[in-house]
């Protein structure tokens, strides 16, 4: 009869104020986000405790496995009172695409606070607490007991990507003032790891007697559990539990349930991390959603991204304007000091890739074999970043990436030098031949292979395989002195080199945007058409190969057009350079998913990476001239072919540039060239005497003598 009212005793108590099993939904609360710093303390494993009430009514078996919004777990143990939260589709704690856990380097960070409900208002107080994430917005949070007793709230926030703190969940619950676990609480879970390790849940059993009912501390015979709801094996002892994890068990948040039922059912509810659940996402349809670029909707407008976006693209310019500028001055001399070398190479690589007929100067605009040969350096080009990021069908769509950068190289290339030759032939009146240019196959191989090792999303590309020639008529149409005439022919080709970046940026930019409202459609209609995402991805080539071509191709080196215009007035260079060089920023490389959270992108620093490079280019140059005029000059020749005395460099960045880099690049120059300014040992005499200037010097000299045989330059087009 004693035992009767005493059970009957703790079933009322329990019934009116103890511990239930599953708490209520957080409130997503409607406050300000609060600001502030902080973030969370990460942990491989935790002390995880639980316990829940006795109506058999609220049997974990019956509670909704996949219940969303956020629980709250109190856990009791012999070392104190650990506390969980779980939370379920935390999108104010949302991981980036990729990352599987806050760091110190990205990511979101977590914290918490607890604030005591009493009238003297005590201010919320931070508490340490670990954080292990299931999936990109499940997470469990786990705390200790703290100095507060009473009613109390927890709340967690996250930091979302423009620095606010947005309160996820917010919690509320009663902290006893005694040591002591409430009445009728005789078991529960202690020293639980919430990761499950090799399968298995590992943990260990706190029990107690009932002091009430007399009754001893249960066994592990007389506990079982089971994950969401579904029974699973439990072996071991009270001090070593092991609990298998189903074979088929996804990844991600579960719920682990230790169940008495005698005499009357009490349970602990641990939430359990099986791995971390990446998101699933659709497959793209072929040629969508897989090149790395935002689109309009994607693009972030908060000031810190633009802001970001606008340093940088400023940098880049002034890097260019002072860092490069030395290091192009190198690379230029270099280049116009060893010009009959370079020359004689270059003719040697244009047989090679024009055939032998093909030497003269022909006098057709189009001819049927420069067709033919653009047509190959397109394919060429095109095949290079396709074939080092190969990935076959259905993950990849080889034949769609590779016509789409053959249709963008054409249109790059036919929109800067059709643009270009209509600047160039109004002030000449002569018109240009169109012809290839077989160092952009170089630059293109370089671009795509340093993509492919960086694994750059998208690869960066150089887009100008060809352009419009002509040789001393445009030089001869000025008629003036040599050198008023270079500086009208500077000019002139300045002001055509900035029509043209000019046409290749709008061009771009159209694309783009037009490559927007396409995807768009090709979404939303599910369209599989070959055609509609030909379309969808040719347009969103010409974007990707007319930016970076405006931006790679302006650069101040000698085999580029960039140094045309930089060479004409920095000012125009740097009015279309920086331009393009923020909407390559912005668009490329502050993708929201990468910035988010980060206060440098890595592909901003991969980028500035690359114009280290440039200047370690420009002095390897330097070094190879130096290296190999020394072993001509120090080999045994013929008195009538010793090199002549050094003679004085002309500037070729401007006459009234008169500063130290300048002065240094000049003379590395002359010892790069060391006794032959214009020529190389063994040259006949009609490649001799060359000025230096500008890599096209049938703009500026007048027409060769009948007898002098032609020079061969490289890079001797007019786009």
């Amino acid at each position: 009869m004693l035992t009767g009212i005493g059970t009957l005793l703790v079933l009322l108590l329990l019934s009116a104020g103890g511990a239930t099993a599953w708490a209520a939904p957080a409130e997503h609360g409607a406050e300000e986000p609060r600001t502030g710093q902080g973030g969370a303390r990460t942990s491989a494993g935790g002390i995880l405790d639980d316990q829940s009430g006795v109506e058999a009514s609220l049997r974990p078996s019956l509670a909704p496995p996949d219940a969303r919004g956020a629980t709250f777990h109190e856990f009791f143990g012999h070392s104190g009172d650990p506390y969980s939260i779980a939370l379920r589709d935390a999108e104010a704690c949302a991981l980036p695409r990729g990352v599987q856990g806050p760091s110190s380097a990205g990511s979101r960070g977590v914290r918490l606070s607890i604030t005591q409900q009493d009238p003297a208002g005590r201010p919320s107080v931070p508490v340490p607490a670990d954080v292990f994430y299931a999936s990109a917005t499940d997470l469990v949070v786990t705390f200790s007991s703290t100095d507060f007793f009473g009613e109390v709230t927890a709340v967690v926030e996250c930091l979302a990507p423009e620095g606010a703190w947005e309160i996820a969940a917010e919690v509320s619950y009663s902290v006893l003032a005694t040591d002591f676990p409430p009445i009728g609480v005789f078991f529960s879970a202690e020293e639980f790891d919430p990761v499950v390790s090799d399968g298995q849940v590992l943990l260990r059993l706190w029990t107690q007697d009932n002091m009430m009912t007399g009754e001893s501390a249960p066994t592990l015979d007389e506990v079982s559990a089971e994950i969401d709801g579904e029974p699973v094996e439990i072996t071991g002892s009270p001090g070593d539990v092991r609990i298998a994890m189903p074979d088929d068990a996804e990844p991600g948040l579960h719920l682990l349930s230790l169940i008495r039922d005698a005499p009357y059912p009490a349970w602990v509810v641990v939430p359990v991390v099986n791995g971390f659940a990446a998101a699933v996402e659709p497959a793209p349809l072929p040629g969508t959603g897989a090149d790395g670029v935002p689109r309009l909707d994607e693009l972030s407008t908060d000031p810190r991204t633009i802001a970001i976006a606008v340093a940088v693209a400023a940098a880049a310019g002034g890097a260019a304007w002072l860092l490069i500028g030395f290091p192009s001055d190198v690379f230029n001399k270099s280049l116009e000091g060893n010009r009959g070398r370079i020359g004689s190479w270059w003719q040697r690589l244009g047989r090679l890739v024009r055939g032998p007929g093909r030497q003269g100067r022909g006098k057709a605009r189009f001819s049927l074999s420069s067709g033919a040969a653009f047509l190959t350096f397109c394919l060429i080009s095109a095949g290079f970043p396709v074939l080092l990021g190969w990935e076959p069908p259905p993950e990849g769509t080889p034949l769609l990436d590779f016509l789409g950068l053959v249709v963008a190289v054409l249109v790059t290339t036919l929109v800067y030098s059709c643009a270009a030759e209509v600047a160039d032939h109004r002030w000449s009146g002569v018109e240009g031949r169109f012809d290839v240019a077989p160092f952009a196959l170089i630059v293109v191989a370089v671009c795509s292979l340093t993509s492919y090792l960086a694994q750059f999303d998208p690869g960066y590309f150089y887009g100008l395989v060809g352009g419009f020639v002509a040789v001393s008529q445009r030089g001869a149409a000025v008629g003036d002195a040599p050198a008023t005439g270079a500086n009208r022919i500077r000019a002139y080709e300045g002001r055509a080199t900035l029509l043209a970046a000019v046409c290749v940026l709008g061009t771009s930019v159209l694309a783009y945007l037009m490559w927007n409202s396409v995807a768009a459609l090709v979404d939303d209609a599910g369209s599989n058409s070959f055609g509609a995402l030909l379309l969808e991805k040719s347009l969103l080539a010409i974007f990707l190969v007319g930016i970076q071509t405006v931006v790679f191709g302006l650069l101040p080196m000698r085999f580029l057009d960039g140094y045309r215009l930089w060479s004409w007035r920095r000012t125009s260079w740097a009015a279309v350079y920086l331009p393009a060089t923020l909407v390559f920023v912005y668009l490329l490389l502050m993708h929201p998913d990468e910035a988010a959270g980060k206060t440098v992108p890595d592909s901003l620093l991969a980028t500035a990476v690359l114009f280290g490079a440039f200047g370690a280019l420009s002095l390897t140059v330097w070094g190879f001239f130096v290296w190999r005029v020394h072993r001509e000059t120090s080999a045994p020749q013929p008195p009538d072919s010793l090199p002549a005395a050094p003679t004085a460099a002309v500037p070729v960045c401007g006459g009234d540039r008169t500063t130290a880099l300048t002065a240094l690049a000049t003379a590395m120059a002359r010892a790069a060239a060391r006794g032959t300014p214009g020529s190389r040992p063994g040259d006949p005499p009609g490649r001799t005497g060359e000025p230096a200037g500008d890599d096209r010097p049938a703009r500026r000299l007048p027409p060769e003598p009948p007898d002098a045989a032609p020079t061969a330059v490289p890079g001797d087009t007019d786009g």
